[in-house]
């Protein structure tokens, strides 16, 4: 029997008790493929009035009608996954964002596309996230496995949406080449120049916006791998008043957290950004957290109760600031919005375990930190006796 699944309503509560915190061992799909990694972040700026302008003076828009792109990437054979979150900020009503693959290898390499979900919502007002985060991860999952498509040397465009003035939109795809291509991601508002190697940039990024007044860094990149996997042990006989573990937080303990063997002082999943308009050279990443805006983590739990009575467990995500976690098992996809103060969990499952259960109990759940969370969260388990 499967987890009881709880939608927000009715299931946001004030936790205030943790317990003790749990060492967390990842395996992490790192010889898959990429996790394509485009963030702009949100606002996109586009006119030529910083540094930019003096230095590459397209404007008065820097967008991909003039050789812009937002990222470009030489990606290997493999199955990756896109995510990208922006917003349309520009007060441009024709604006459009595409996505478009180019095959210069001289070989034969098929696209083929596994999973895709997009939505826009307004950005202005107070903005109902949680209904940009959930959907799309629902339009993820109950899409269909698409034919394989030829990439060669007339880009093919694999994504191209138009973008409401003031609207945020986020999306993400997995697919799979089975060869090398060349990635670009645009915004544009007429049509985008066929060669994708012709004077390629980045968008200019207001400096102020950053903070690195010489040097404008973007939120695009990659990471090795976009699924982690994990298994947790929980026994009513040992759980005391709760366990936890610290994910998408920075301030995790290395002894407590190892990703494919090996101890883990950065994020969970480390983004290589894109340097100065260069498809091959990155910036290290220095441990500042990115928040890993819809990577997938996919935890295994195994329940025993070897007490005398049944015992109900529960796994609470918790958030001190605004929060949009997604939970998947099987074709439930819910998701919340946590926004701390008297409602700083969501009580995402319950389990009912019988007296005597010495045998564990299996059960799984996808958790995604949905776009636009804050960071640091907390996935609590916590019991009680019936």
């Amino acid at each position: 029997m499967a987890l009881t699944l709880n939608p927000e309503a009715g299931s946001l509560v004030n936790l205030t008790t943790y317990g003790s915190e749990m060492a967390m061992s990842y395996t992490r799909n790192t010889g898959t493929g990429r996790w394509i990694y485009l963030n702009y972040p949100e606002p996109t700026r586009f006119v030529n009035d910083d540094i930019a302008g003096n230095i590459y003076g397209y404007g008065p828009y820097a967008t991909g009608d003039n050789n812009y792109f937002l990222t470009r990437q030489n990606i290997p054979a493999g199955t990756h996954q896109i995510f990208y979150s922006l917003q349309n900020v520009q007060g441009l009503n024709n604006l459009k964002f595409q996505i478009r693959l180019y095959n210069g290898s001289g070989s034969s390499v098929n696209y083929t596309r596994y999973n895709h979900g997009h939505r826009q919502i307004t950005g202005s007002g107070t903005t109902p996230f949680k209904e940009l985060a959930g959907p799309v991860w629902k339009d993820f999952f109950s899409s269909s496995q698409q034919a394989a498509i030829p990439v060669t040397t007339t880009p093919l465009v694999i994504h191209d949406y138009p973008i409401t003035n003031g609207y945020i939109f986020t999306g993400n795809t997995r697919f799979y080449v089975n060869g090398p291509v060349t990635l670009a991601a645009y915004l544009y508002t007429s049509s985008i120049p066929s060669n994708p190697v012709i004077y390629p940039t980045y968008i200019p990024k207001k400096a102020v916006e950053r903070g690195y007044p010489n040097d404008p860094r973007y939120y695009s990149g990659f990471g090795s791998g976009w699924l982690n996997q994990a298994t947790i042990n929980l026994s009513a006989s040992t759980i005391g008043s709760g366990k936890y573990f610290k994910i998408n937080n920075p301030a995790v303990s290395s002894s407590l957290l190892s990703i494919n063997g090996a101890p883990a002082t950065t994020d969970l999943v480390p983004i290589c950004i894109n340097k100065d308009g260069n498809d091959t050279t990155y910036y290290a990443q220095n441990g500042a957290n990115l928040g890993n805006w819809s990577f997938q983590n996919l935890f295994t739990v195994n329940f025993t109760n070897p007490t005398n009575s049944p015992v109900t467990f529960y796994g609470f995500v918790k958030a001190d600031t605004g929060a949009y976690p997604v939970i998947q098992q099987g074709s439930t996809i819910n998701y919340a919005k946590i926004s701390g103060g008297n409602a700083n969990a969501w009580r995402f499952f319950s389990k009912l375990i019988p007296a005597n259960t010495n045998i564990a109990v299996q059960e799984q759940f996808q958790f995604i930190n949905g776009t636009n969370s804050g960071r640091e969260q907390l996935i609590v388990f916590k019991t009680t006796t019936n």
